[in-house]
C-alpha cells in the first residue's frame, strides 16, 4: 500500500480511474461520488472506494482539503 497527501482548494474537482483507494480527510470536507451516488466526508472521517470502481472528489467547501489517500501499491 502507498500513502499521498491530496490538497484541494474551494471547487476543485479530481476524477480517478477505476482504482481503490481509501480516503481520510485531515481538514475541510470531501463530496465523494462513485457509482450515481455522493456523500460527504468531513474531517476526522474516512471513506472508501472499491476495486475497478471510477469516482471522483470534489472540494466544495470554503477552505482547502486536506486528505491522506491509501491505495494498494502498483
Amino acid at each position: 500500500m502507498t500513502a499521498e497527501l491530496l490538497c484541494m482548494e474551494p471547487g476543485q474537482k479530481l476524477d480517478v480511474s477505476g482504482e481503490e483507494r481509501v480516503y481520510y480527510v485531515v481538514a475541510g470536507s470531501a463530496r465523494l461520488g462513485a457509482e450515481g451516488a455522493e456523500v460527504t466526508v468531513p474531517a476526522g472521517q474516512m471513506a472508501a472506494t472499491g476495486p475497478q470502481e471510477a469516482h471522483h472528489v470534489t472540494n466544495d467547501g470554503q477552505q482547502r482539503l486536506v486528505c491522506v489517500v491509501i491505495r494498494p501499491a502498483s
